[in-house]
């Protein structure tokens, strides 16, 4: 499938290099490119594009204000930003807008990876009703504990960087979303970072006080915005528990600290789609309707009312954001990892068995039903079940849970 990508940057130079660097992509990408704003919304009127790449300085109608009218009026276009703003405010303002920032200048490859990228999250979605949803959440709720929490680390003198990342680790949204900010090019790291602990240090305080006082990127789950079939609760403490035993997990495989880390990070967010799916409206009464009158699983339910579940939804919003493939493709696999082609990935085995263990109650027909054999049998793993029973048995996952608190 070809894709439509519109560039918009007022010096002319810029956009003849990007002519330049991606006339050999004319073959997967209809490419247009203009020098205003203005010129860019007349486009979007009469063309339909699958993502928008602009600068955010520019005469007259700046970026962020382009991508503002694009997310209200074309939430179906995925919203890139390629800049040299240096400005933080500005470029911290972009980031509610835009679901990546790409630093001038870029290297060739990277940015065409970065589009290839992002059509092939595209392609992943067939429902333009759900693209739509998606493209347009800036934030996703928080538990009214960890919110109030991390307003107040970062409005305190006496914070510290190790208690603010604590208490980011402890939640879904709040940890996809730094993630997201920290792993974007503005901040030019020459590796993926997957840790929310790492990823605070690097942000600094200052940042992280801006972010959650001044830009607000973090949201609370309010009373007035809960939704009927879905508990942000059980997400939360079935997240931790995931979480923390597929770290466990990958330590007994003697997997390597970057693993390791990326385990314990993929468990919080394995289920990061739920989130996604408690933005479509009428979803989860839908879902808890079918799941009883046809007695299906929720995961089966899914499919049969979206044709696709939370791990695709989730592993969409995590890969336009940036977030590391590593993490997005567990997200994606984490039910069935026979499904994903390429080698063996140790933190989607760990972050899988993980997850059926915690839903299965630690061992018995549930679990079994849940783990995904094949995949088990293929890499030669399936005698390790027991180990990794003993590893969650007799033990209260509720308090294993808290002892990340």
């Amino acid at each position: 499938m070809k894709h439509s990508i519109l560039f918009v940057d007022d010096d002319l130079n810029v956009i003849q290099g990007l002519k330049r660097s991606l006339r050999s992509m004319a073959d997967e990408w209809d490419c247009l490119y203009c020098q205003s704003a203005v010129d860019a919304l007349d486009l979007l009127k009469h063309y339909r594009f699958d993502i928008i790449v602009t600068d955010l300085r520019m005469q007259g109608m700046d970026g962020a204000n382009l991508l503002e009218l694009v997310k209200k009026n074309y939430p179906e276009v995925i919203r890139l930003v390629l800049s040299g703003q240096t400005n933080e405010d500005v470029s911290l303002r972009s980031t509610e807008l835009a679901h990546q920032f790409i630093a001038k200048p870029c290297d060739t490859a990277a940015l065409k990876n970065i589009l290839r990228r992002a059509c092939q999250q595209k392609d992943m979605l067939y429902n333009e009703h759900l693209v739509r949803v998606i493209n347009s959440i800036g934030d996703l709720p928080s538990l009214p504990d960890n919110y109030v929490r991390l307003v107040r680390a970062v409005d305190s003198p006496d914070t510290s960087l190790k208690l603010i990342g604590e208490i980011l680790e402890q939640d879904v949204a709040m940890t996809a979303k730094v993630l997201q900010l920290v792993n974007s090019a503005f901040f030019c790291l020459p590796t993926n970072v997957t840790s929310p602990q790492r990823a605070a240090a690097i942000l600094g305080i200052n940042t992280l006080r801006a972010l959650v006082l001044t830009v607000k990127v973090f949201s609370v789950f309010t009373p007035e915005r809960q939704v009927p079939g879905f508990s942000m609760e059980h997400l939360w403490s079935h997240s931790l528990q995931v979480s923390n035993l597929a770290k466990d997990i990958a330590l007994f495989e003697g997997a390597d600290t970057y693993t390791v880390e990326e385990a314990r990070t993929a468990g919080l967010l394995h289920d990061f789609g739920k989130l996604v799916e408690a933005q479509v409206q009428g979803f989860h009464q839908s879902l808890f309707a079918i799941t009883h009158e046809q007695h299906l699983t929720p995961l089966v339910a899914e499919y049969e009312l979206l044709k696709v579940s939370h791990a695709e939804l989730g592993s969409y919003l995590l890969g336009i954001w940036g977030l590391p493939t590593s993490l997005v493709e567990v997200v994606a696999y984490h039910h069935y990892p026979s499904r994903r082609l390429g080698d063996h990935l140790l933190g989607l085995m760990a972050v899988h068995v993980a997850n059926a263990l915690v839903t299965g109650k630690g061992n018995g027909p549930e679990t079994e039903r849940l783990l995904d054999m094949e995949y088990l049998r293929a890499h030669h793993m399936e005698h390790h079940i027991p180990d990794w029973e003993r590893l969650v048995n007799g033990l209260d996952l509720k308090e294993r849970a808290m002892q990340l608190l």
